[in-house]
C-alpha cells in the first residue's frame, strides 16, 4: 500500500503504483477555458480571478496553464495567495498542456474539456497517456458558474474533494 503522502501534499493512491498518486491538495486549471467570457474572445480576468481565489478558499494550490502571459494579471488580488499560485504559459493547446501539468504534479485538473481523447493523442507521452487512462475518473473535475458568477468545480466524490461554491470577488 502507498504511503498516505507525497511530498507535503495530502495524497490518494488508487492503486499499488507510485504514479497512481492523487496529490489532494493541488489542481491545475485551463487559465484560457475558465477566463473564457461567454460570447468574448479575450480572456475575462475577473472570472479567472474568481475561479483562482475559489479554489485557494477551498485550501487548494492552484496552477493555471495559458497561452497568455499571467504573471501580472493575477497579482494585486486580496483574495488570491500568491504563495499558493503558480503559472504555466504553454505554446501547445491549452488542455493538453493543462494535462501534462497534472501529470508532472499528480493533481487534480479543472476543465469542460474531452479529456478521455486525450488518452491516445500522440501530442502526450507515453506515460501521461497511461495515467489518463488510469486516473481520469479521479482527477478531473468539470467547472461551472452559477446565476451570480460564483465559481463551481465538481471534484470526484469518493476522494472527498470539496465542491467549490464561491461568491464573486
Amino acid at each position: 500500500m502507498l504511503s498516505q503522502f507525497k511530498g507535503s501534499g495530502d495524497a490518494l493512491g488508487s492503486g499499488d503504483d507510485v504514479d497512481d498518486v492523487l496529490v489532494r491538495d493541488v489542481c491545475v486549471i485551463d487559465g484560457d477555458e475558465v477566463g473564457a467570457g461567454v460570447g468574448l474572445s479575450e480572456l475575462d480576468l475577473g472570472r479567472l480571478r474568481t475561479a483562482v481565489a475559489s479554489l485557494q478558499a477551498e485550501g487548494f494550490k492552484v496552477i493555471t496553464v495559458s497561452r497568455r502571459d499571467l504573471s501580472s494579471c493575477l497579482r494585486g488580488s486580496s483574495s488570491i495567495s500568491e504563495s499558493r499560485l503558480l503559472r504555466t504559459r504553454c505554446m501547445n493547446d491549452t488542455t493538453v498542456d493543462m494535462v501534462k501539468v497534472a501529470f508532472d504534479y499528480c493533481c487534480f485538473f479543472v476543465t469542460n474539456a474531452d479529456i478521455g481523447k486525450l488518452s491516445t493523442d500522440w501530442q502526450l507521452p507515453f506515460a501521461c497517456r497511461s495515467w489518463v487512462q488510469r486516473m481520469l475518473p479521479d482527477c478531473c473535475a468539470r467547472f461551472g458558474w452559477d446565476m451570480d458568477g460564483g465559481f463551481r468545480a465538481d471534484f470526484p466524490s469518493r476522494h472527498h474533494a470539496p465542491a467549490i461554491a464561491a461568491a464573486v470577488t
